[in-house]
């Protein structure tokens, strides 16, 4: 076989008829996901089986397409290093009291190497991984029929971060077509749902007013019960400016 020299090697670039064309970048859409998913609802929501079934896994099943097509025994290197890299980011960036060095790591640990063991995902693994992955949670528990958040606070996401909506041992994660959050989660609680939306803080002076920023009446003297009340509709209330373009005030 013989050797090509630099200029000939040039020449035959320069012939290229395509050497000016860019391919347009990869992104990850919900269809490549519905290549593999196990089931489609009525709804169109399609369901994906995770494997390894951690969150860490399930992230990367959405943002990473070389995750999707590396086997599963394969997969278990790639949560290694990458639980790892997360280490030394949070160690980095994540600063403050809400951040314990150690129990940080080891909640990062649990989150991306401990297989289908939601009683060990701590909600500091949970959060460290939504802030470092640069995602929202709404994890989903069929069996008892409740939802939960992470980060806890759904007042504070943004429409512009990625939502992942997982089962709460992180066998399946869900696509699916566009729908309001807001109406969503609404529908979930007439059907006898649980949602544990955030608990809002202040006097009783404070909450009253508070419900009547949200349109709702400011009944009950409970203080607990107000707490839940302004959060669910703070929360609400957030959702919908997504949907409707409108800043929340």
């Amino acid at each position: 076989m013989s050797t090509l020299s630099w200029s000939q090697v040039q020449t035959l670039f320069n012939k290229n008829k395509f050497k000016s064309t860019n391919l347009a970048p990869y992104r990850l859409t919900n269809d490549t996901l519905r290549d593999s998913a196990e089931e489609k609802d009525a709804d169109g929501w399609v369901k994906l089986p995770v494997s390894p079934a951690t969150p860490l896994s399930a992230v990367l099943l959405v943002q990473d397409f070389l995750y999707i097509a590396t086997p599963t025994l394969s997969r278990r290197s790639i949560l290694r290093d990458e639980t790892t890299d997360l280490q030394e980011k949070a160690s980095i960036f994540l600063k403050g009291r809400a951040w314990p060095v150690r129990k940080t790591a080891e909640g990062i640990a649990s989150i991306g190497l401990e297989e289908g063991r939601s009683t060990v995902w701590s909600k500091l693994g949970w959060k460290a991984l939504a802030e470092l992955r640069e995602c929202q949670f709404v994890v989903i528990n069929e069996e008892n029929q409740s939802i939960h958040f992470f980060p806890e606070d759904i007042r504070a996401w943004s429409s512009k971060t990625e939502i992942i909506f997982i089962e709460y041992e992180c066998r399946y994660i869900w696509t699916h077509p566009a729908i309001h959050l807001d109406l969503w989660l609404s529908e979930r609680e007439t059907a006898g749902w649980t949602i544990q939306w955030p608990i809002a803080e202040g006097t009783m002076e404070e909450l009253r007013s508070a419900m009547q920023k949200i349109n709702e009446s400011p009944a009950g003297k409970l203080k607990d019960v107000l707490q839940k009340r302004v959060g669910r509709g703070q929360s609400i209330k957030q959702l919908v400016a997504w949907h409707l373009e409108q800043p929340v005030v």
